[in-house]
Formats: structure tokens, sequence, C-alpha cells
């Protein structure tokens, strides 16, 4: 019944353009010279989107149009197109074409082409130039790609800066906190060619507590090889001296941009070490709760039971709450609960025989080695300020 009224309503004249398709009203838009039409009708005509069939051939027509008239997007698009079937000379065109433009994921991907050579001869200062020329213009991205760009050029000094620059800048969707964690551990990788083992140890350190290295891939697990074998050549004392500087840059890069302390304001007495009163520890409690209610309730759950899977689910639950309290770590109660978790954590993966548990194992040990040595950081701080509080 439904159906038959509307076909009567479309015998109305006023009515017609309401009974035109959405597909059929963004083609009469894009045939109009629209650009923008032109590239939403382009993109769903390749990926074959939103009611539409796929057609590389008819969706190229269309962002080819957009682009030529000054849609950077479009030029974009089509270079990210070329590029994917390796039609890299073409891929460069339009990939400039967008980055004169100011479309800057255009000039970063301009930059791995002259990098990498592609569609082009290879050019490592040109790269950089455009790189940079984006930086200046405010990508916050292109520093990854000027990092790798100077790792390659042999300028391990200024790809650590790039990358400290990507790990300091507050934590968005666009720059998340694992993309930040990975970044440190190119910094640990950059100070190891310079052989510099104290800051490859430091920066390894910040990566870890970072869950830099949670995820057992092969490319992570041999960087976190390479940690383990900084961890095994410093002495005790040296890695203990460490932790203040660990702490301070872990907060700077991975906790200061956190709601809780921008909102609070709380004091630091010192780099990494927040002691806050007690109407301010029972307000963080119900702050940190409220978000990680169903992570407790699951952990809850899971430790009432007794078969192996259950506690494979309840080490890695346990793990991860670890981190959790560490990206409020400054504060050193939550130092000293990040410590407990992950021992208990520790606790339940040793008594479960499974060789899949083994990397899990050694991160978990190499992370409490690091949080006792910041906790004891914090409380010899904050022991030490106290009398000057009472003088």
């Amino acid at each position: 019944m439904k159906t038959v009224k509307f076909a009567t309503a479309c015998t109305v004249t006023l009515l017609l353009a309401a009974c035109a398709s959405p597909q059929q009203a963004l083609y009469k838009k894009a045939d109009q010279g629209d650009a923008q039409s032109q590239l939403k009708l382009g993109l769903n005509l390749f990926h074959g989107e939103n009611g539409f069939e796929q057609d590389r051939q008819k969706s190229l027509v269309y962002l080819e149009k957009s682009s030529a008239q000054g849609n950077a997007e479009a030029a974009f698009n089509l270079g990210a197109i070329h590029a994917k079937e390796k039609n890299y000379a073409s891929a460069l065109n339009y990939y400039q074409t967008a980055c004169d433009n100011d479309y800057l994921n255009a000039c970063d991907n301009l930059a791995l082409l002259y990098k990498d050579g592609n569609g082009t001869a290879k050019n490592l200062h040109k790269a950089e130039q455009i790189v940079l020329q984006a930086i200046e213009k405010g990508s916050l991205y292109s520093h990854r790609i000027a990092a790798t760009i100077y790792l390659e050029d042999h300028k391990p000094k200024k790809a650590i800066a790039h990358f400290k620059h990507l790990i300091m800048a507050p934590t968005t969707k666009q720059n998340p906190a694992y993309y930040k964690a990975y970044a440190a551990t190119d910094v640990m990788e950059a100070y190891l060619t310079l052989k510099d083992q104290r800051n490859a140890y430091l920066w390894g350190s910040v990566a870890m507590l970072a869950a830099g290295f949670d995820a057992p891939i092969e490319s992570i697990q041999k960087r976190f090889d390479d940690y383990q074998m900084l961890s095994k050549t410093l002495n005790t004392k040296t890695k203990h001296a460490l932790a203040e500087q660990i702490i301070a840059e872990h907060f700077n890069g991975f906790q200061s941009s956190k709601r809780y302390f921008q909102t609070e304001q709380l004091p630091a007495i010192k780099p990494g070490v927040i002691d806050p009163d007690r109407e301010h520890t029972i307000n963080f409690v119900g702050y940190f709760i409220t978000p990680n209610r169903m992570l407790f309730s699951t952990i809850n759950a899971l430790e009432k039971r007794d078969d192996a899977p259950s506690k494979i689910q309840l080490a890695m639950k346990k793990l991860d709450l670890s981190n959790k309290h560490m990206q409020y770590g400054a504060v050193y109660l939550q130092t000293a609960a990040a410590k407990l978790t992950t021992k208990q954590a520790i606790e339940v993966m040793n008594s479960i025989s499974d060789k899949r548990l083994d990397y899990y194992k050694t991160l978990a040990n190499r992370k409490l080695d690091v949080m006792n040595d910041i906790y004891d950081y914090q409380i010899a701080t904050i022991k030490a300020h106290k009398p000057a509080e009472g003088a």
C-alpha cells in the first residue's frame, strides 16, 4: 500500500525532485559541475559504496573532473589510486598537484615517492624539502615522514628530534597513543645507532610503559629483544638512576594530555611525581573506575574460574589494567597499583604451562623492574619533600 501511494505522489510535478534517488541526485550535481559532488561520486563509484555499483573507469572520470577544478582531495585520491596500482609516475603528478594546494597528506606521500625513488629518481634532499614545508604548514604526521627520511640519510639525531616532536604532541585521534608509543621505540633504535645505550634504554622504557611492545608481532618482538639487550648491558645502579627521566618523559608524552591532569592542575613535586591530597585521591578513584568498570567486572568474573583459557584471559586483562594505571603513573599511587596488577598477572601466567605466554611473561617482568625503579624514585622524592613542607 505504501508503495502505491508513493508512486501516485510521484506523478505530481512539484514532487518529482523528491522522487529522484540519492544516487541520481548526486549524478545530477556532479554533471552540473559541482566539484565536491564529483569527488563524492568518484569515490562511491571506485569503492562500490552507498548504492553505487563499482566502476573504476567512471570513478576516475569524475575524480579527474573534480581535480581539474582545483579540488585537492580529488587529486590526492587519484594519486592514492595510481600508487596502489604501482603507476607511480601518475601518482607523483597527482600528489604534486594536491600538495601544491596544501593537501598535506599528499605532501607526505609525495615525499615518500622521492625517498624511495618511485615514479622518479631517488632524491632524499627533495623529499626532505617537501616534508619540511608540510611541517611548516602545520602537519603533525609529517614529522614521522621526516624522521624516516633522516634515518635513511644517516642523520639519526635529526630523526630523533622529529620522533620526539610526535611523542610530546597531545594525544589525539590523529596522533593516538599507540603511534606515539611506537615512535618511542623508533627513538630507542635511533639512539642505538649512535651507540648511546643510556638514552636508548630510557626511551625503550618509555615505550614499554606506553604499551609500545605489547603486540607480539615480529617487528615489535625484534625491538623488544633490542631493549632486553640494553637492560642486560646496563647495571642496576644506572637503570635505577634513569627512573626520574623515564617517568618524566612518560608523563610529558603520554599522561599530560589526560583530562584529569589538565583539569585538576595538580602540582608536581618533581618531574613525574604527584602526591595528591586525600580529596583529590578520592575524586581520582571515581574518575578512574568509571570508564574501566567493565574491565574490573571482567577481571572479577575471571578470577572465579580455574580453567586454563580463563586464566590466560585473566592475565591479559590484568596486564591491560596495569597499562591503564600507568597512564596516570605520575600519581605514585597509580604506579603502586600498576606494580601490584602486573605482579598478579605474572603469578597467573606462572601457574599455566603455555609457550604462547612466554613473551608476555618476559615483558611483564621487565615492566615490573622499571615500575619498581620509578616507584622507589617517587617515594624517595615524596619523603624528602615532606619535611621541607613542615619546616
